[in-house]
C-alpha cells in the first residue's frame, strides 16, 4: 500500500476483553488510533484521569466475560453538547465540543457481525446490549446507560425503561435507568439527580418531558436570586421547584424539624409512626424513584450530597420463606384492635441507588450510606419525592386510613386469617396496572368480570393482607383499595377514601356517586379464598 494512504486499521473500533484486567489493553488500543484519547490512557497520564480509569475499570469488574467493546471516536451526546454552548464555550481555554463513548456488549462480536444487519443477528446483539458510558473532554464521566439484568449485582427490584442506542449505525432498544458522573460546575450532584430522574419519566411516560442542563438552569434562574454557573447545587425546595415546573406534584420529606423544649430550640424527628425511613419505602416500593439529600455524620463537615434511589433488593417474601420469621425477631408485632399485625414496610431493606461517583445500581443500607470515591459516611436529611399531580394521599395519610379500616373490620378480618398474624404490604400503584395484574392473575371468570367492571381513579393506595403460610406461597386473603385522589379522608369517615374490601372470596366496592357506608356491604359474587399476591411493585426484577 503506498504511504499516501492511511491503514484501515485506524478506523478499527472494536476490542474484546477477556477479563477486567484488559482495561489497560482497552485504554491503550483506542490511544493508538485516536491521539485524543491519549490521557485517557494509564500508562502515561494515570495522574491526571484517574478518575476516569478507575470509573471504567470499576463498571467493567461487573460484567461477566468475554465482552465486546465498540469505541466512537466523535460522538455527540446531546447532554454534554447542550451543556458545551450553554458553559463550556464560553471560556477563554478551549474544550472540545466532543465527547468519545464506550459501548459494551456480552461475547464476543467483530464489524461483520455488527453490520450483518439481519433480524435474527439484529435480535442477537440487542439481547447482548450491557450499555454504554460517555466519556467527556473535561476529564469526567458523562452519560452512562447499563441495564441492571446484565450485570452481576443481587436480585433486586430496579425501576428502569426503554433507551435507543446506536451501534455503528444500527438501532437498538437498552432497558435501563439513566446515570450520570457530574463535573462540578454544570452539573453537580442534584442537577445530575434531577437530570436523570425527568430522563427517565420522559422517556417512559408520554405526559412527561426530558430536560437538557440548559432547560434545568433556566428553571433554577427563576427560583434563584444569585448565579447559577458555576453551580453550587440546589436545595430541596428548588428540587422540588424543577419538579413541579414539569408536572409533577412533589413532596419534600424532612427527617429533622426545629421543635422548642423549655424555650430553647432544638433539632427533634418529625415523624412518628410510620417514621420516616418507611415513609421512604412505601415510596421506593411503589416503583417511584426518590431523590435523597445526604449530610455528613461527621460533627466537624457541614457538606451534602444528591443521590436516586430506584429501588430495592429483593426479599420477596413469596420466594423466601424464612425472611417473615427472621424479619419477626428485629422488629415489634403491632397491635390493630387486638390483631397481631406484621408491616412489611417496617422490615429490613436495601436499597439501590444511583450515585454520581459509583457504579449503577448501588446496593446499600439506610445505616450504611458510604461511597468508596467519598471520604466518610453519610446519612439522610431530606427526600424529594416526584408524585403524580392527582395523588392527594400520601404515604404517611394511606398508612392512617389502613390503621383504622382495619380495625373497623377487625371481626371480619379475624374469620378470614384464623387468628393467625396479619401480615400487610401497602403500596402505590397505577389503576390500570392493578387492574391488567388482578386480571391476568383471576382465580375464575367472575374475577376477571369484577375487576374489569370496576371504576378506579388513576392512582389507588393498595393494602394486600395475608398470613406467614399464606404469603410465602405468594397467595394473598384480603385487600383494601384505598382512593388516592381522596382529600383528608380520615378527617370525615374511616371508609370515605376507600373504594373495596375483600375478605376472602367476599367483596364489597362502591362507586364514585354511592354512598359511603356502601363499601361494606358484600356482593353476591363467586371470587376464590385467595389470591395472587401483586409482585411486581411496577418495577423490573433484575
Amino acid at each position: 500500500m503506498s504511504d499516501n494512504y492511511k491503514s484501515f486499521k485506524e478506523f478499527e473500533s472494536i476490542v474484546v476483553l477477556e477479563s477486567p484486567n484488559d482495561i489497560d489493553e482497552l485504554f491503550c488500543a483506542f490511544s493508538e488510533r485516536d491521539k485524543e484519547f491519549d490521557y485517557y490512557c494509564p500508562k502515561e497520564y494515570h495522574r491526571v484521569t484517574d478518575g476516569i480509569y478507575q470509573r471504567v475499570k470499576k463498571l467493567l469488574e461487573l460484567f461477566t466475560y468475554p465482552i465486546t467493546v465498540v469505541y466512537d471516536r466523535y460522538y455527540v451526546d446531546k447532554v454534554y453538547r447542550d451543556e458545551y454552548y450553554e458553559y463550556y464555550a464560553r471560556k477563554h481555554v478551549v474544550i472540545s465540543r466532543n465527547t468519545k463513548r464506550l459501548v459494551f456488549l456480552s461475547g464476543v462480536y467483530d464489524r461483520s457481525n455488527l453490520l450483518d444487519g439481519s433480524e435474527v443477528e439484529h435480535k442477537r446483539i440487542e439481547s447482548s446490549i450491557i450499555g454504554m458510558i460517555v466519556l467527556k473532554p473535561t476529564k469526567t464521566i458523562g452519560r452512562i446507560l447499563i441495564d441492571p439484568r446484565k450485570i452481576n449485582i443481587p436480585t433486586a427490584y430496579i425501576k428502569t425503561t426503554k433507551f435507543e442506542i446506536s451501534i455503528l449505525g444500527l438501532l437498538y432498544k437498552i432497558e435501563a435507568f439513566p446515570a450520570s458522573g457530574q463535573d462540578r460546575e454544570v452539573m453537580t450532584c442534584a442537577e445530575v439527580n434531577m437530570w436523570q430522574i425527568m430522563e427517565y419519566f420522559g422517556k417512559k411516560y408520554d405526559h412527561y418531558k426530558t430536560l437538557l442542563p440548559s432547560e434545568l438552569l433556566s428553571l433554577t434562574k427563576k427560583n434563584s436570586n444569585v448565579r447559577v454557573l458555576p453551580s453550587e447545587g440546589l436545595t430541596d425546595e428548588q428540587e422540588s421547584f424543577l419538579f413541579m415546573r414539569n408536572g409533577f406534584a412533589p413532596k419534600i420529606y424532612t427527617k429533622l424539624s426545629e421543635c422548642e423544649f423549655n424555650n430553647e430550640i432544638r433539632l427533634c424527628e418529625e415523624y412518628g409512626d410510620p417514621d420516616f425511613e418507611n415513609i421512604l419505602h412505601l415510596y421506593i416500593s411503589s416503583g417511584i424513584p426518590v431523590l435523597l439529600n445526604l449530610i455528613s455524620k461527621s460533627e466537624d463537615s457541614c457538606e451534602g450530597h444528591s443521590i436516586t434511589c430506584v429501588g430495592f433488593v429483593n426479599n420477596d417474601i413469596s420466594k423466601q420463606k424464612g425472611i417473615i420469621k427472621n424479619s419477626i425477631d428485629k422488629s415489634d408485632v403491632l397491635q390493630y384492635d387486638g390483631l397481631s399485625v406484621i408491616e412489611l414496610w417496617k422490615q429490613e431493606f436495601k436499597y439501590v441507588f444511583m450515585e454520581d461517583h459509583s457504579n449503577p445500581y448501588l446496593i446499600l443500607g439506610l445505616d450504611d450510606l458510604s461511597f468508596p470515591e467519598l471520604q466518610g459516611d453519610w446519612k439522610i436529611d431530606s427526600f424529594v419525592v416526584p408524585l403524580y399531580k392527582h395523588v392527594f394521599v400520601s404515604a404517611e395519610d394511606a398508612c392512617s386510613i389502613v390503621e383504622r379500616i382495619i380495625s373497623q373490620t377487625s371481626d371480619r378480618v379475624r374469620e378470614t386469617i384464623h387468628e393467625e398474624d396479619l401480615v400487610l404490604n401497602l403500596f402505590l400503584i397505577a389503576s390500570r396496572v392493578y387492574k391488567e395484574y388482578r386480571i391476568s392473575h383471576a382465580n375464575n371468570n367472575n374475577e376477571k368480570i369484577f375487576y374489569s367492571q370496576m371504576n378506579y381513579p388513576k392512582y389507588l393506595w393498595v393494602t394486600e393482607y395475608s398470613t406467614k403460610a399464606f404469603i410465602t406461597k405468594g397467595r394473598a386473603l384480603g385487600e383494601y383499595v384505598i382512593d388516592a385522589t381522596a382529600s383528608k379522608p380520615f378527617e370525615r369517615s374511616d371508609f370515605s377514601a376507600v373504594i373495596s374490601i375483600r375478605h376472602g372470596a367476599d367483596i364489597s366496592f362502591r362507586n364514585p356517586y354511592d354512598k359511603t357506608e356502601d363499601v361494606v356491604d358484600p356482593y353476591d359474587i363467586a371470587l376464590g379464598n385467595d389470591f395472587e399476591i401483586y409482585k411486581d411493585n411496577n418495577s423490573v426484577n433484575s
